[in-house]
């Protein structure tokens, strides 16, 4: 029987003695503490050292802190010092430090070797098409079953790092008067050789960055499970044995809905996907303006420029040698435009004279929040909102087209829910009515 992939609960230690120790310099701070949760949700060390101790920290680094709680090993990483807190005429001072992670069954020294690293990824059930559970057609004394297995296929590519796999494991929670089966999909890394702990996370977190484009929304890193070695050898090959643990509260709006790109359409050619995306990758600001985006730390004018900038950063490192032979003096920003549009000009069904109008407004409206320039007109509400809209979807297909994604994958993104006022968006940006619409009921 399958089952989650989760070890630990950060919860089951809080408010429990333990050790510690802290690498200072060269020597270590020992000191006994708690762990406690705080009023923003995360984690806090709290513990008692000396005075004379105390003074010795710099407020300004983070430490590594290793722990042992009820029995268990922890690690505890970049952990800054929030509070000192010194007591009149006693030598002792309360300290309170918060990690960025946690990592939960290993005591890790240096940067660690990992061999394994897994994440479960619930939202991820949306990108498969096929089904995980079927039901029993007849169900009677001689067929007692009510749900057959369907033993799906996993989705495996290998790099120069190691092999990403892409499955689903099967949960089963049993109670008095139900038992519940349910799907978790799983993202796996086994790597060629050891790699440092930030090194797993960061190969997880390119993962799953890749299915942010698949889904055009957000999807949160949970928990990572981790092997390294001395993780036992008599289980699976990717069985783990520890945990990190973000120690960050999720506050954004998750993607629950199906993925623009699913399992069907990318497993019998992700291995050249997975080819293509670590090439965009090694370039991580397009991912990284993207993610800000979609997770709505940018709103409407910020918004816009972030997209602009997105597109204008794609074009300049994958396609230089296009605007070569199109850019001169200030239109360089505009070819940028200009060759996306172009490229997507098929499945978006522009004509050229709408890309060239298209081109000018974002360029103009680019100019005008950026450098100000009081020759261009300042665009309206509306003309913002629909420009963001557009550059969204001609971002999305930009990266779709670069992973040799089919068009179609790019004109259904077009007649989703999310881009269905597409057309609407530009005929606002050519100011073009559109006879019984009034644009203020989209925005």
């Amino acid at each position: 029987m399958e089952t989650s992939s989760s070890l630990f609960s950060i919860e089951d230690y809080i408010n429990k003695i333990g050790s510690f120790e802290l690498d200072l310099d060269d020597s270590k701070v020992c000191f006994e503490g708690t762990l406690f949760e705080h009023e923003n949700g995360k984690v806090i060390i709290s513990g008692k050292t000396s005075v004379e101790i105390a003074r010795l920290f710099d407020y300004r680094k983070s430490y590594r802190i290793t722990g042992f709680i009820d029995g268990q090993d922890f690690s505890f990483l970049n952990s800054i010092i929030r509070r000192a807190k010194y007591r009149s005429n006693i030598d002792s001072c309360i300290i309170e430090l918060e990690p960025s992670e946690i990592v939960i069954g290993r005591k890790i020294i240096g940067d660690g070797k990992i061999l394994v690293a897994t994440m479960e990824l619930p939202e991820l059930s949306w990108f498969f098409t096929d089904r995980q559970f079927k039901e029993t057609v007849v169900f009677n004394e001689g067929s007692p079953a009510l749900l057959d297995y369907c033993f799906p296929d996993d989705i495996c590519a290998e790099d120069h790092i190691g092999t990403l796999r892409i499955s689903r494991v099967m949960n089963c929670e049993w109670g008095h008067s139900k038992v519940c089966y349910s799907s978790i999909p799983i993202l796996t890394i086994e790597f060629k050789k050891p790699v440092s702990i930030i090194n797993a996370r960061e190969q997880i977190a390119k993962a799953r960055n890749l299915f942010l484009f698949f889904a055009d929304g957000y999807l949160p890193l949970h928990n990572i499970c981790l092997a390294d070695d001395k993780t036992s050898k008599d289980y699976c090959p990717d069985y783990c044995d520890f945990e990190l643990v973000a120690n960050s509260v999720e506050e954004y709006k998750i993607k629950d809905e199906p993925f623009f790109v699913t399992s069907d359409i990318v497993k019998s050619d992700f291995q050249s996907i997975w080819y293509r995306w670590s090439k965009l990758y090694s370039h991580k600001f397009i991912s990284y303006l993207y993610f800000e985006v979609i997770r709505n730390r940018a709103t409407w004018i910020n918004r816009f420029l972030n997209f602009a900038q997105a597109i204008e950063l794609f074009e300049n490192i994958y396609r230089a040698d296009v605007l070569k032979k199109t850019t001169y003096g200030d239109r360089e920003f505009k070819s940028c435009i200009l060759d996306a549009l172009t490229q997507l000009q098929l499945s978006l069904a522009l004509d050229d004279e709408q890309i060239e109008i298209i081109a000018d407004s974002v360029k103009n409206a680019r100019n005008y929040f950026t450098h100000y320039n009081s020759k261009h007109a300042e665009p309206s509400y509306h003309e913002v909102f629909s420009m963001s809209r557009v550059l969204n979807l001609v971002l999305i297909g930009l990266v779709y087209k670069k992973l040799g994604l089919p068009d179609h994958v790019i004109e259904n993104a077009k007649l989703s829910r999310d881009y269905s006022s597409f057309d609407r968006d530009v005929a606002v940006i050519l100011k073009k009515p559109i006879d019984n619409v009034d644009y203020n009921a989209f925005f």
